[in-house]
């Protein structure tokens, strides 16, 4: 509807009868139409549609659970008191409008970011908290866009109020060398993300956060953490934790405490290496025998992480994806597994490794017939044997990026009778052979990718289009076949799953 005044909206309103109209089926129609919950302008035009919308868009709903607000920059600096004087009169006014707006919509604020762009922070900060801390069951404080602005010890008191959050992300520079005792106070917060730049000396985790034991998710980006102490089994319901950045981390045997931990990730992280090479294993990963709920662990670019998997792994009884993406050096030396990683295959059901300088995929692996992803990528293999078709159970085949890769014309296609999709892509020297041709009787075959492959850019490839032909003639269901393709990112981290449920 488009109103030229109000007075011309209130009598379009009472013609079709919208004062009839229940408020909760407003409200409704409203969260509907709004593209974005951080994007409310819709709704502040309904507010000028009529009595009823401003009425119902005045109170405290689901409409306005969720709020971000960017906190005004002021001067860099101030030369006198006079000039703070005024700068504060300026403020008062806009301040006092956003209170008397937010006021009778406070008690529906779930959600609230704040981005500050000041280092006057808790002035401002201490009004959110008055009008939507007892509500407020998220919460996230970071620089605004105009700079990284630090957290100021009073903004982080404050945050001791909000004794309802669940969720809490923090992000600033120098966030664990400030005093975060208040986390304490927030007994029912279930996850607690701490993101910290620049840190000038190193940190375990802090022990307040260790005090909050209702957490069920960790995520700790620090480049000064350094440790994860036995402390840390304190936290007996917690259910992910996520370590990013940490230079030289140690790991003390408290994290092999955690029964209930599910999800385990180590994101480029730099192992810490003090002992003999004898006992290199031993002095970062220890016993995780206790972890009898892991089911996910991810070693994503790891530094020092040694030649081994750590041996330890082999101990979590009930993992069923392990993912290793090594950093890519000129001095690779092959990745080894550890004696009983056989065992794995009770549970193991997505292996996923990265540049693991393999001239063939070890017998170890085979033994893991349960497995339903398998990716070996970048990682040197020279030639796939018919042994894949052990396999039984496997839905995706991620072979991409071993260059030298030969793909043997024995190999049993039809045995694999799961398989989803086969990824060959980047295999630069691979000869496509008419040993492929089998994997048109796969029954739940989608895609096979060849992308890269210097033979199948060649159109006129008589093993590619008998491979081609077969798929056409054999399937009733079209197969996504992938030769040429732009724009594929094949990166460290790019590690696209299907769904193997």
């Amino acid at each position: 509807m488009e109103v030229d005044d109000r007075r011309q909206a209130n009598s379009l309103a009472e013609s079709v009868g919208l004062q009839d109209f229940p408020s909760n089926v407003l409200i409704n129609i409203f969260a509907k139409a709004c593209p974005s919950p951080y994007d409310r302008r819709l709704l502040f035009g309904l507010s000028l549609v009529c009595n009823k919308f401003a009425g119902v868009l005045r109170q405290p709903s689901v409409l306005w659970n969720v709020m971000l607000l960017s906190l005004p920059r002021q001067a860099p600096s101030l030369p006198s008191a006079k000039a703070a004087l005024d700068q504060l009169l300026q403020e008062g006014p806009r301040l006092a409008s956003f209170v008397a707006w937010a006021l009778p919509r406070a008690a529906g604020v779930r959600e609230l970011t704040v981005r500050f762009t000041n280092h006057h922070q808790a002035m401002k900060f201490q009004v959110l908290v008055g009008l939507f801390g007892v509500s407020l069951r998220t919460l996230g404080l970071s620089p605004g866009c105009h700079g990284a602005v630090p957290l100021q010890q009073p903004t982080i008191n404050l945050i001791g109020y909000c004794t309802g959050l669940e969720r809490l992300e923090l992000t600033s520079d120098g966030v664990m060398t400030r005093d975060l005792s208040p986390l304490s106070l927030l007994q029912k917060l279930q996850l607690l993300q701490i993101t910290s730049f620049n840190d000038p000396v190193r940190y375990p985790i802090p022990p307040a956060v260790l005090t909050v034991t209702s957490l069920r998710e960790l995520s700790m980006r620090a480049l000064g953490l350094n440790l994860i102490q036995d402390a840390v089994s304190s936290l007996q319901d917690l259910e992910v934790l996520e370590i990013v950045g940490a230079r030289g981390l140690r790991i003390q045997g408290g994290l092999g405490q955690l029964g209930s931990l599910k999800e385990l990730e180590l994101n480029a992280c730099e192992m810490s290496l003090d002992l003999s090479a004898a006992q290199q294993q031993q002095s970062w990963c220890p016993s995780l025998s206790g972890l009898t709920s892991l089911t996910s662990l991810s070693f994503l670019a790891p530094r020092n992480f040694g030649l081994v998997i750590p041996p330890p792994v082999t101990e979590l009884v009930s993992l069923r994806r392990l993912k290793l993406l090594r950093v890519v050096s000129k001095q690779f030396a092959p990745l080894l597994l550890p004696p009983g990683f056989a065992n794995l295959g009770a549970t193991l059901t997505e292996l996923v490794l990265e540049c693991t300088d393999w001239p063939a995929i070890p017998q170890a692996v085979f033994a893991l017939t349960g497995l339903r992803l398998l990716a070996i990528r970048a990682s040197g293999l020279r030639k796939l044997t018919a042994e894949v078709a052990m396999f039984g159970a496997l839905r995706r085949l991620d072979l991409s990026r071993n260059r030298e890769l030969d793909v043997r014309d024995d190999i049993p296609w039809a045995g694999m009778t799961a398989l989803r999709s086969l990824d060959l892509s980047e295999c630069r020297h691979l000869r496509v052979t008419t040993g492929l041709v089998g994997l048109a009787e796969l029954p739940a075959l989608k895609m096979v990718s060849l992308h890269g492959c210097t033979a199948a850019t060649q159109a006129a490839d008589t093993a590619l289009n008998k491979l081609l032909k077969a798929l056409k003639s054999a399937r009733p269901q079209r197969v996504k076949v992938i030769i040429l393709r732009k724009d594929v990112d094949y990166t460290l981290h790019d590690v696209d799953d299907m769904d193997v449920s």
